[in-house]
């Protein structure tokens, strides 16, 4: 490995573990099937820091990554990166079809909390819930490039719904893949956490991640089945990064699926699940909602 190479990587590998971001997501309906999806992308103050510093250093990144075996898929991508705190427009338009057939962008504003955490929050909107969907593409909020093949296939989403009378209908296939999911789903993996040793050590680095999809009923809510339920709210999934890696259930969880992934049963998982600190997830992958 030269010594170009080698600054690469490590810089590279610093810049992810220290990657803190958090999502959150919320579908609101109206009796009539209408509403707003609102999405927060927001970046904490040590990866904005770094953020500016691997900009600066753009053109040595880019000689680097174009001179070793490294690849241009090697270095951070800087600009979705940036998009968190200054999204592009034409962007967020763009990416109003991953949320489903006639879903069209809103707005967007600047957000930025008192500890520091800097952002945006986009405002899209539609007609009929039931040709709406929620996923981890649909929810980067223009950071990813727009998928008219997804947007079309119906099991790409992880969250869709369907409607009938007053009657709301909400499938989540959150809890689907089983014990990895959780893993899987907030990108824990290419961080340094696949294994229940590291755990730990990566919930330093993640103090402050965390990701969260919702689901309000405008008119208030009658009657549900769903686990989660705080007035016109229901919570599908809530996830504090630094505090799951943390817990011992879920330690004890992994360390389990680590030398038997197969000995883990959904019946066990979803048991286990509800007992980690810092994990909000709907048990149930078919949620029913009266509205008012």
């Amino acid at each position: 490995m030269n010594k170009a190479y080698a600054l690469l990587t490590c810089l590279t590998v610093l810049f992810l573990s220290s990657a803190c971001m958090r999502s959150d997501s919320v579908v609101s309906v109206r009796k009539d099937g209408s509403g707003t999806i609102t999405v927060n992308q927001e970046m904490g103050p040590q990866l904005q820091g770094m953020l500016s510093q691997f900009e600066a250093l753009g053109d040595m990144f880019s000689k680097l990554s174009s001179s070793t075996d490294a690849g241009a898929g090697s270095t951070p991508d800087l600009g979705a990166l940036r998009g968190i705190i200054q999204p592009d427009e034409e962007k967020l338009k763009a990416n109003a079809v991953n949320f489903g057939e006639g879903v069209r962008y809103q707005s967007h504003e600047a957000v930025k909390s008192a500890d520091g955490w800097a952002g945006h929050k986009a405002v899209y909107t539609f007609d009929d819930i039931r040709k709406v969907r929620v996923d981890q593409r649909s929810a980067m909020s223009g950071l990813k490039a727009p998928s008219h093949e997804s947007a079309s296939h119906e099991s790409a989403g992880e969250i869709s719904f369907a409607l009938e009378g007053d009657v709301l209908t909400i499938s989540s296939r959150i809890n689907e893949k089983g014990v990895e999911s959780i893993l899987e789903q907030d990108g824990l993996k290419s961080m340094g956490a696949s294994s229940a040793q590291s755990m730990k050590m990566a919930a330093e680095t993640m103090k402050g991640m965390r990701f969260s999809y919702r689901v309000q009923a405008e008119s208030g809510i009658a009657q549900t089945d769903a686990d989660h339920v705080s007035g016109n709210q229901i919570t599908l999934f809530d996830a504090d990064v630094a505090k799951i890696l943390s817990d011992p259930n879920f330690i004890a969880l992994m360390e389990k699926a680590e030398s038997n992934p197969k000995s883990i049963t959904p019946e066990e998982y979803r048991e286990v699940m509800k007992k980690v600190d810092g994990m909000t997830v709907e048990s149930k992958q078919i949620v029913k909602v009266t509205l008012k």
